[in-house]
Protein backbone atom coordinates (compact mmCIF):
# COMPACT_ATOMS: atom_id res chain seq x y z
CA UNK A 1 0.00 0.00 0.00
CA UNK A 2 1.48 3.35 -1.00
CA UNK A 3 1.86 6.24 1.45
CA UNK A 4 -0.62 9.09 1.42
CA UNK A 5 -0.02 11.43 -1.49
CA UNK A 6 0.29 14.48 0.73
CA UNK A 7 2.99 12.76 2.82
CA UNK A 8 4.89 11.84 -0.35
CA UNK A 9 4.65 15.47 -1.48
CA UNK A 10 6.00 16.64 1.87
CA UNK A 11 8.91 14.17 1.83
CA UNK A 12 9.78 15.14 -1.75
CA UNK A 13 9.79 18.80 -0.77
CA UNK A 14 11.99 18.10 2.25
CA UNK A 15 14.61 16.18 0.31
CA UNK A 16 14.67 18.87 -2.38
CA UNK A 17 15.32 21.47 0.31
CA UNK A 18 17.98 19.28 1.87
CA UNK A 19 19.66 18.78 -1.52
CA UNK A 20 19.50 22.48 -2.39
CA UNK A 21 21.03 23.49 0.93
CA UNK A 22 23.69 20.80 0.51
CA UNK A 23 24.40 22.17 -2.97
CA UNK A 24 24.87 25.63 -1.45
CA UNK A 25 27.33 24.17 1.06
CA UNK A 26 29.23 22.37 -1.72
CA UNK A 27 29.48 25.61 -3.71
CA UNK A 28 30.91 27.33 -0.64
CA UNK A 29 33.41 24.50 -0.16
CA UNK A 30 34.62 25.01 -3.72
CA UNK A 31 34.86 28.77 -3.14
CA UNK A 32 36.69 28.21 0.12
CA UNK A 33 39.30 26.04 -1.57
CA UNK A 34 39.89 28.82 -4.08
CA UNK A 35 40.30 31.45 -1.34
CA UNK A 36 42.70 29.21 0.53
CA UNK A 37 44.82 28.77 -2.59
CA UNK A 38 44.79 32.53 -3.19
CA UNK A 39 46.33 32.98 0.24
CA UNK A 40 48.78 30.11 -0.09
CA UNK A 41 50.12 31.31 -3.41
CA UNK A 42 51.21 34.57 -1.77
CA UNK A 43 53.89 32.61 0.03
CA UNK A 44 55.14 30.34 -2.75
CA UNK A 45 57.16 31.13 -5.82
CA UNK A 46 55.51 30.96 -9.24
CA UNK A 47 56.43 27.34 -10.01
CA UNK A 48 55.15 26.03 -6.69
CA UNK A 49 51.97 28.10 -6.96
CA UNK A 50 51.25 26.74 -10.42
CA UNK A 51 51.81 23.19 -9.20
CA UNK A 52 49.40 23.71 -6.31
CA UNK A 53 46.75 25.16 -8.60
CA UNK A 54 47.15 22.24 -10.99
CA UNK A 55 46.87 19.78 -8.13
CA UNK A 56 43.71 21.53 -6.91
CA UNK A 57 42.15 21.37 -10.35
CA UNK A 58 42.96 17.67 -10.82
CA UNK A 59 42.17 16.59 -7.29
CA UNK A 60 39.04 18.58 -6.40
CA UNK A 61 37.37 19.64 -9.62
CA UNK A 62 37.21 16.38 -11.60
CA UNK A 63 34.26 14.42 -10.25
CA UNK A 64 34.78 11.56 -12.73
CA UNK A 65 38.03 10.68 -10.97
CA UNK A 66 36.23 9.65 -7.78
CA UNK A 67 36.79 5.94 -8.37
CA UNK A 68 40.53 6.55 -8.21
CA UNK A 69 40.51 8.92 -5.22
CA UNK A 70 41.62 6.27 -2.73
CA UNK A 71 44.75 5.71 -4.79
CA UNK A 72 45.38 9.43 -5.13
CA UNK A 73 44.74 9.97 -1.41
CA UNK A 74 47.42 7.43 -0.62
CA UNK A 75 49.83 9.27 -2.90
CA UNK A 76 48.91 12.57 -1.26
CA UNK A 77 49.47 11.05 2.20
CA UNK A 78 52.96 10.05 1.11
CA UNK A 79 53.54 13.62 -0.04
CA UNK A 80 52.45 14.94 3.38
CA UNK A 81 54.80 12.56 5.17
CA UNK A 82 57.67 13.48 2.87
CA UNK A 83 56.97 17.16 3.38
CA UNK A 84 57.05 16.70 7.16
CA UNK A 85 60.27 14.70 6.97
CA UNK A 86 63.62 16.36 7.44
CA UNK A 87 64.92 14.28 4.55
CA UNK A 88 64.62 16.52 1.50
CA UNK A 89 65.59 13.63 -0.78
CA UNK A 90 62.58 11.51 0.25
CA UNK A 91 61.41 9.31 -2.61
CA UNK A 92 57.78 8.51 -3.31
CA UNK A 93 56.46 5.39 -5.01
CA UNK A 94 53.41 6.23 -7.10
CA UNK A 95 50.94 3.68 -8.42
CA UNK A 96 51.89 3.48 -12.08
CA UNK A 97 48.74 1.61 -13.08
CA UNK A 98 46.53 4.36 -11.65
CA UNK A 99 48.32 6.98 -13.71
CA UNK A 100 47.81 4.90 -16.85
CA UNK A 101 44.07 4.84 -16.18
CA UNK A 102 43.83 8.57 -15.58
CA UNK A 103 45.59 10.52 -18.28
CA UNK A 104 44.71 13.85 -16.59
CA UNK A 105 46.96 12.88 -13.69
CA UNK A 106 49.98 12.02 -15.79
CA UNK A 107 51.97 14.95 -14.40
CA UNK A 108 50.88 14.73 -10.77
CA UNK A 109 53.97 12.80 -9.70
CA UNK A 110 56.31 15.36 -11.22
CA UNK A 111 54.38 18.32 -9.84
CA UNK A 112 54.07 16.98 -6.31
CA UNK A 113 57.65 15.72 -6.21
CA UNK A 114 58.70 19.22 -7.20
CA UNK A 115 56.79 20.61 -4.22
CA UNK A 116 58.65 18.56 -1.63
CA UNK A 117 62.04 19.49 -3.02
CA UNK A 118 61.64 23.09 -1.80
CA UNK A 119 63.36 24.64 1.19
CA UNK A 120 62.08 23.95 4.69
CA UNK A 121 59.90 27.06 4.87
CA UNK A 122 58.11 26.09 1.68
CA UNK A 123 57.63 22.53 2.91
CA UNK A 124 56.19 23.70 6.22
CA UNK A 125 53.70 25.99 4.51
CA UNK A 126 52.72 23.40 1.95
CA UNK A 127 51.55 20.79 4.48
CA UNK A 128 48.59 22.76 5.91
CA UNK A 129 47.58 23.92 2.43
CA UNK A 130 47.37 20.42 1.02
CA UNK A 131 45.75 18.98 4.14
CA UNK A 132 43.12 21.71 4.02
CA UNK A 133 42.35 20.73 0.42
CA UNK A 134 42.06 17.10 1.43
CA UNK A 135 39.62 17.87 4.26
CA UNK A 136 37.42 19.86 1.90
CA UNK A 137 37.43 17.03 -0.62
CA UNK A 138 36.39 14.55 2.09
CA UNK A 139 33.54 16.81 3.17
CA UNK A 140 32.28 17.31 -0.39
CA UNK A 141 32.23 13.60 -1.18
CA UNK A 142 30.61 12.73 2.13
CA UNK A 143 27.77 15.20 1.58
CA UNK A 144 27.25 13.90 -1.97
CA UNK A 145 26.87 10.36 -0.66
CA UNK A 146 24.55 11.45 2.12
CA UNK A 147 22.20 13.04 -0.42
CA UNK A 148 22.15 9.77 -2.37
CA UNK A 149 21.02 8.03 0.81
CA UNK A 150 18.21 10.50 1.40
CA UNK A 151 17.01 10.37 -2.20
CA UNK A 152 16.77 6.60 -1.88
CA UNK A 153 14.97 6.95 1.47
CA UNK A 154 12.26 9.06 -0.18
CA UNK A 155 11.79 6.31 -2.80
CA UNK A 156 11.28 3.81 0.01
CA UNK A 157 8.84 6.10 1.83
CA UNK A 158 6.54 6.13 -1.18
CA UNK A 159 5.77 2.40 -0.76
CA UNK A 160 6.42 1.66 2.91
CA UNK A 161 4.66 -1.70 2.92
CA UNK A 162 6.85 -3.01 0.08
CA UNK A 163 10.01 -2.47 2.11
CA UNK A 164 12.68 -5.16 1.98
CA UNK A 165 14.76 -4.10 4.97
CA UNK A 166 17.88 -6.11 4.14
CA UNK A 167 17.90 -4.94 0.53
CA UNK A 168 17.42 -1.32 1.61
CA UNK A 169 20.22 -1.52 4.19
CA UNK A 170 22.55 -3.07 1.63
CA UNK A 171 21.75 -0.26 -0.83
CA UNK A 172 22.45 2.45 1.75
CA UNK A 173 25.73 0.80 2.73
CA UNK A 174 26.65 0.52 -0.95
CA UNK A 175 26.46 4.30 -1.37
CA UNK A 176 29.18 4.78 1.23
CA UNK A 177 32.88 4.75 0.44
CA UNK A 178 35.23 5.26 3.39
CA UNK A 179 35.83 2.86 6.24
CA UNK A 180 34.70 5.39 8.82
CA UNK A 181 31.43 5.95 6.95
CA UNK A 182 30.71 2.21 6.93
CA UNK A 183 31.65 2.00 10.61
CA UNK A 184 29.32 4.88 11.48
CA UNK A 185 26.50 3.34 9.42
CA UNK A 186 26.82 0.02 11.25
CA UNK A 187 26.99 1.81 14.60
CA UNK A 188 23.97 4.09 14.05
CA UNK A 189 21.73 1.94 11.86
CA UNK A 190 22.59 -1.69 12.61
CA UNK A 191 23.71 -1.04 16.19
CA UNK A 192 26.87 -3.14 15.92
CA UNK A 193 30.58 -2.80 15.25
CA UNK A 194 31.83 -2.82 11.68
CA UNK A 195 34.31 -5.51 10.70
CA UNK A 196 33.89 -5.39 6.91
CA UNK A 197 31.01 -7.86 7.18
CA UNK A 198 28.05 -7.96 4.79
CA UNK A 199 24.82 -6.30 5.85
CA UNK A 200 22.94 -9.55 5.21
CA UNK A 201 25.04 -11.26 7.89
CA UNK A 202 24.05 -8.78 10.63
CA UNK A 203 21.16 -9.42 13.01
CA UNK A 204 19.22 -6.18 13.55
CA UNK A 205 15.89 -5.04 15.01
CA UNK A 206 14.61 -2.85 12.14
CA UNK A 207 11.18 -4.14 11.13
CA UNK A 208 9.46 -1.28 9.29
CA UNK A 209 9.95 1.98 7.41
CA UNK A 210 9.61 4.11 10.54
CA UNK A 211 12.43 2.29 12.30
CA UNK A 212 14.61 2.60 9.21
CA UNK A 213 13.84 6.32 8.85
CA UNK A 214 14.72 6.98 12.49
CA UNK A 215 18.03 5.16 12.16
CA UNK A 216 18.89 6.99 8.94
CA UNK A 217 18.31 10.29 10.72
CA UNK A 218 20.77 9.12 13.40
CA UNK A 219 23.37 8.14 10.79
CA UNK A 220 22.89 11.35 8.83
CA UNK A 221 23.40 13.48 11.95
CA UNK A 222 26.54 11.53 12.86
CA UNK A 223 27.88 11.91 9.33
CA UNK A 224 27.21 15.65 9.26
CA UNK A 225 28.88 16.01 12.66
CA UNK A 226 31.95 14.34 11.18
CA UNK A 227 31.85 16.86 8.32
CA UNK A 228 31.65 19.68 10.87
CA UNK A 229 34.69 18.22 12.65
CA UNK A 230 36.57 18.16 9.35
CA UNK A 231 35.69 21.79 8.63
CA UNK A 232 37.23 22.64 12.00
CA UNK A 233 40.34 20.69 11.05
CA UNK A 234 40.54 22.59 7.75
CA UNK A 235 40.09 25.86 9.70
CA UNK A 236 42.90 24.79 12.04
CA UNK A 237 45.18 24.10 9.07
CA UNK A 238 44.67 27.68 7.88
CA UNK A 239 45.53 28.90 11.37
CA UNK A 240 48.69 26.76 11.20
CA UNK A 241 49.65 28.48 7.94
CA UNK A 242 48.89 31.92 9.40
CA UNK A 243 50.90 30.99 12.48
CA UNK A 244 53.86 29.95 10.34
CA UNK A 245 53.76 33.11 8.27
CA UNK A 246 53.45 35.47 11.24
CA UNK A 247 56.44 33.68 12.73
CA UNK A 248 58.43 34.33 9.57
CA UNK A 249 57.89 38.07 9.31
CA UNK A 250 61.40 38.72 8.09
CA UNK A 251 61.03 36.01 5.44
CA UNK A 252 57.83 37.48 4.01
CA UNK A 253 58.96 41.10 4.19
CA UNK A 254 58.90 41.24 0.40
CA UNK A 255 55.11 41.44 0.69
CA UNK A 256 55.30 44.84 2.36
CA UNK A 257 56.58 48.25 1.35
CA UNK A 258 57.59 48.82 4.95
CA UNK A 259 60.26 46.14 5.38
CA UNK A 260 60.25 46.53 9.17
CA UNK A 261 56.59 45.63 9.47
CA UNK A 262 55.71 42.44 11.34
CA UNK A 263 52.51 40.56 12.14
CA UNK A 264 53.26 40.00 15.80
CA UNK A 265 49.86 41.32 16.87
CA UNK A 266 48.14 38.55 14.88
CA UNK A 267 50.63 36.04 16.30
CA UNK A 268 49.62 37.15 19.80
CA UNK A 269 45.92 36.75 19.00
CA UNK A 270 46.46 33.21 17.75
CA UNK A 271 48.63 32.31 20.76
CA UNK A 272 46.05 33.70 23.18
CA UNK A 273 43.30 31.75 21.44
CA UNK A 274 45.27 28.50 21.58
CA UNK A 275 46.35 28.98 25.22
CA UNK A 276 42.88 29.93 26.49
CA UNK A 277 41.00 27.33 28.50
CA UNK A 278 37.64 28.42 27.16
CA UNK A 279 36.41 27.50 23.70
CA UNK A 280 36.82 30.49 21.39
CA UNK A 281 34.28 30.69 18.63
CA UNK A 282 35.76 30.96 15.16
CA UNK A 283 33.82 34.16 14.54
CA UNK A 284 35.38 35.85 17.57
CA UNK A 285 38.87 34.87 16.46
CA UNK A 286 38.23 36.10 12.93
CA UNK A 287 36.78 39.39 14.20
CA UNK A 288 39.74 40.04 16.48
CA UNK A 289 42.25 39.42 13.71
CA UNK A 290 40.17 41.51 11.29
CA UNK A 291 40.28 44.44 13.72
CA UNK A 292 44.08 44.53 13.43
CA UNK A 293 43.90 45.67 9.80
CA UNK A 294 43.74 49.33 10.81
CA UNK A 295 47.17 49.02 12.45
CA UNK A 296 48.96 47.96 9.28
CA UNK A 297 50.07 49.35 5.97
CA UNK A 298 48.00 48.88 2.85
CA UNK A 299 50.07 45.89 1.77
CA UNK A 300 49.82 44.10 5.12
CA UNK A 301 46.12 44.93 5.33
CA UNK A 302 45.61 43.23 1.97
CA UNK A 303 47.37 40.12 3.26
CA UNK A 304 45.26 40.06 6.42
CA UNK A 305 42.13 40.59 4.31
CA UNK A 306 42.98 37.51 2.24
CA UNK A 307 43.39 35.44 5.37
CA UNK A 308 40.09 36.74 6.77
CA UNK A 309 38.25 35.68 3.62
CA UNK A 310 39.79 32.19 3.77
CA UNK A 311 39.12 31.78 7.48
CA UNK A 312 35.56 33.02 7.30
CA UNK A 313 34.77 30.85 4.29
CA UNK A 314 35.68 27.84 6.43
CA UNK A 315 33.40 29.07 9.20
CA UNK A 316 30.57 29.55 6.70
CA UNK A 317 30.95 25.93 5.55
CA UNK A 318 30.64 24.78 9.16
CA UNK A 319 27.45 26.80 9.59
CA UNK A 320 26.05 25.48 6.29
CA UNK A 321 26.53 21.89 7.42
CA UNK A 322 25.03 22.58 10.85
CA UNK A 323 22.01 24.09 9.12
CA UNK A 324 21.53 20.98 6.98
CA UNK A 325 21.30 19.13 10.29
CA UNK A 326 18.52 21.50 11.41
CA UNK A 327 16.50 20.40 8.38
CA UNK A 328 16.58 16.85 9.77
CA UNK A 329 14.97 17.88 13.04
CA UNK A 330 12.31 20.09 11.51
CA UNK A 331 11.48 17.62 8.71
CA UNK A 332 11.06 14.82 11.25
CA UNK A 333 9.01 16.95 13.64
CA UNK A 334 6.49 18.16 11.05
CA UNK A 335 6.31 14.78 9.38
CA UNK A 336 4.50 13.31 12.38
CA UNK A 337 1.80 16.01 12.21
CA UNK A 338 1.41 15.83 8.43
CA UNK A 339 1.24 12.04 8.46
CA UNK A 340 -1.69 12.21 10.88
CA UNK A 341 -3.57 14.80 8.79
CA UNK A 342 -5.76 14.18 5.75
CA UNK A 343 -4.09 16.74 3.49
CA UNK A 344 -1.01 18.92 3.19
CA UNK A 345 -2.27 22.19 4.62
CA UNK A 346 -0.62 25.37 3.25
CA UNK A 347 -0.45 26.59 6.85
CA UNK A 348 1.63 23.55 7.81
CA UNK A 349 4.00 24.25 4.95
CA UNK A 350 4.36 27.92 5.84
CA UNK A 351 5.06 27.07 9.49
CA UNK A 352 7.54 24.42 8.30
CA UNK A 353 9.27 26.93 6.02
CA UNK A 354 9.44 29.72 8.61
CA UNK A 355 10.91 27.33 11.17
CA UNK A 356 13.56 26.37 8.61
CA UNK A 357 14.34 30.02 7.83
CA UNK A 358 14.70 30.78 11.53
CA UNK A 359 17.52 28.20 11.69
CA UNK A 360 19.38 29.37 8.58
CA UNK A 361 22.33 31.63 9.37
CA UNK A 362 22.91 33.06 5.89
CA UNK A 363 20.66 34.96 3.51
CA UNK A 364 21.34 32.63 0.53
CA UNK A 365 20.07 29.69 2.61
CA UNK A 366 16.94 31.61 3.58
CA UNK A 367 16.31 32.47 -0.05
CA UNK A 368 16.57 28.78 -0.97
CA UNK A 369 13.81 27.94 1.51
CA UNK A 370 11.71 30.88 0.35
CA UNK A 371 11.99 29.66 -3.24
CA UNK A 372 10.56 26.23 -2.43
CA UNK A 373 7.68 27.27 -0.16
CA UNK A 374 5.31 30.06 -1.30
CA UNK A 375 4.27 32.32 1.55
CA UNK A 376 7.45 32.19 3.61
CA UNK A 377 9.72 35.21 3.80
CA UNK A 378 13.51 35.26 3.92
CA UNK A 379 15.20 37.69 6.25
CA UNK A 380 17.02 40.79 5.09
CA UNK A 381 20.45 40.69 3.48
CA UNK A 382 21.77 43.44 5.71
CA UNK A 383 24.07 41.43 7.95
CA UNK A 384 25.46 37.97 7.21
CA UNK A 385 28.22 38.28 9.77
CA UNK A 386 30.81 39.23 7.14
CA UNK A 387 33.89 41.03 8.42
CA UNK A 388 35.16 42.32 5.07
Amino acid sequence: MPANSHLIEYDDLSIKLLSALAGNALDNISTSAGKMLDVACLFFDKDVSESLLSFHKLYLENGHLDEHKDNINQQADEIFEAAKSSNIDSKINFDVESQKKITELANVQKELEALIQQDNHIKERMVPVMQCMQYEDLISNRIHRLILCWEYMVVLLRKPNDLNVTEALDTFNGYLASEDEHAKFFECVLKCDYDQQNVADVVHDIVDINGLLERLFDFSHASLNECISQTQQAFDELIVLLNLVTGESSDVAYLFLDKSETLTDIKNIITKSQDSNKDNKAGELIQEIADTRTKHSKEATGLIQSFMMALQSQDIIRQNIENIGHVHHIWSSYRKVIKASKKLSPNYLIDFGQDLISKMTSHPEQVIVEGFIPGVEAGSDDDDGVFF
